[in-house]
């Protein structure tokens, strides 16, 4: 209720049966809620939509998901956080798992801030809630071969792997990250 309360008070355009299918999606996270809520244009509905199609709203971008977008935040999400101006070591190595160069995701990382789905802390960022990023880390390591992601992330920096892990700790569902553990 508090949600929707919320959703109804910034963004009145939204209908209430809206306001009801953001709020059940966010699952009170109050986050989740506004970055769902900011891609709403006044004669939008999500009825009908299921949880998948509300997730990819997330990156959504006029009226079809931005797939650089979301795969850059996939790949963002497999760390916990990131320095973003390492652009040669930590950026690059996302960057070469996201097939993207280091200012393109950096400036990714900045469209991710300004949705909500991205905190800053100095130089470091960390795509967020978690109940975002572990779901997408969990798509990130479907869809990006494991070899790539023990190249990038595992043998490379010792900050990065040491990130990467504290991820896959929340990944214990995932079988892919399951696959990754021994490793570590």
């Amino acid at each position: 209720e508090l949600i929707e309360s919320v959703l109804e008070q910034r963004f009145p355009h939204i209908s209430q049966l809206n306001q009801r299918t953001i709020s059940r999606f966010a699952d009170g996270n109050s986050r989740v809620a506004i970055a769902l809520a900011q891609t709403m244009e006044r004669h939008d509905s999500l009825a009908g939509l299921n949880d998948n199609e509300l997730f990819d709203r997330l990156f959504w971008l006029g009226k079809e998901v931005d797939q650089e977008l979301k795969v850059a935040a996939e790949v963002c999400s497999l760390v916990y956080s990131f320095d973003v101006e390492d652009t040669d070591g930590e950026l690059a190595q996302l960057g070469a798992l996201a097939d993207c160069k280091p200012l393109a995701l950096y400036r990714h990382v900045a469209d991710l801030e300004e949705r909500g789905l991205a905190q800053r802390r100095g130089s470091w960022r960390a795509i967020l809630p978690h109940a975002i990023s572990n779901r997408l880390a969990a798509r990130a390591l479907d869809s990006i071969p494991l070899r790539l992601v023990e190249k990038h992330l595992v043998s490379g920096q010792e900050r990065l792997w040491q990130s990467f892990s504290r991820r896959l700790g929340y990944l214990h569902k995932s079988p892919r990250a399951v696959e990754l553990a021994p490793a570590a």
